[in-house]
């Protein structure tokens, strides 16, 4: 069953199955200092998967905007992970340049040199 979080205009839909756990990213991600109520909501779902040796998906393609206090938030998340023994998806739709070009940036940062991080392209 999809458990949905509205925080603010980003709405963050986790969702379980038998070998994942999805959270999907919809709206936009404006706060100014998101990582109070986003890092919770990341870090649960980590816990759900590690607890489950499911694959966490994080899925973008969803969504509209994120800010840099968001992609703060999103790295430190991913490095915090990294002890974890959680296998981690980034899914983005390509075809959004903003997102492309995050991802792109994100993937030069060595982030997912980690055998557990894996980032995907998807095209809407």
């Amino acid at each position: 069953m999809a458990e949905e979080r509205n925080l603010g205009e980003l709405t963050l839909v986790t969702d379980e199955g038998d070998d994942v756990v999805m959270v999907a990213w919809l709206g936009k991600s404006t706060a100014s200092a998101p990582g109070d109520v986003l890092a919770p909501v990341l870090l649960e779902a980590a816990d759900r998967a590690a607890a489950g040796k499911k694959r966490l998906i994080f899925a973008f393609e969803q969504l509209e905007f994120f800010n840099s206090a968001t992609i703060t938030v999103l790295l430190r998340t991913v490095r915090a992970l990294r002890g974890r023994h959680v296998s981690l998806t980034l899914r983005y739709d390509d075809s959004k340049r903003w997102q492309r070009t995050f991802f792109d940036a994100f993937s030069g940062a060595g982030l997912d040199d980690h055998d557990d991080v894996r980032i995907e392209a998807k095209r809407s």
